[in-house]
Order: structure tokens, then sequence, then C-alpha cells
């Protein structure tokens, strides 16, 4: 088993920028579940089962719907991958 990063030790400049980008992002006019998926996504795609659980769980309690995260998990490669004008913010 591979040991975690340790993000704040190996690259805390970073990490904090990273903070500040979410803290803007949290603040800004994009919808919740807009940044949910987005942050799914993110997590998809580094391979993070940690934040991949835990952005899934904070997108249900935000009311995303089951099948939307269901059919994300298949995006952009599934026709049935529908998200509507949310397909955009996943590019």
């Amino acid at each position: 088993m591979t040991q975690r990063v340790k993000y704040a030790e190996g690259s805390p400049e970073l990490l904090t920028k990273f903070t500040e980008f979410l803290a803007a992002i949290r603040e800004s006019t994009t919808e919740e579940l807009v940044r949910d998926l987005v942050a799914i996504h993110a997590a998809q795609q580094n391979g993070c089962t940690f934040c991949l659980g835990m952005h899934v769980k904070q997108a249900k309690i935000d009311g995303e719907r089951r099948l939307r995260l269901y059919r994300l998990a298949a995006w952009p490669g599934s026709a049935d991958a529908k998200f509507g004008p949310n397909k955009a913010d996943l590019r």
C-alpha cells in the first residue's frame, strides 16, 4: 500500500494557494452543485478515493441527485451522461 502524500509538508505554498482558490470559488456565483460536480470530477482524475468520497457526500448534502452522480463516473465517455448546462463546466 502506498503512503498518502503529505501536501502540507511537501508543498506548503501550493496548498496555501489551493486553499485560497477554494475559498474564492465558494464566494463566487458558481452554483453549489456545479462546484460539487467539478470537485468530484477532479478527485476522479486524481484517483483520490478520500477526496472522491468527501465530495460525493457533500454533493448529496447539497441536493445532487444520485443518478447524476452515477452518470458522472462515465462522463464524458457516455452519451447517457446528460448534465445539461453543467456539462460545459466539467470540460
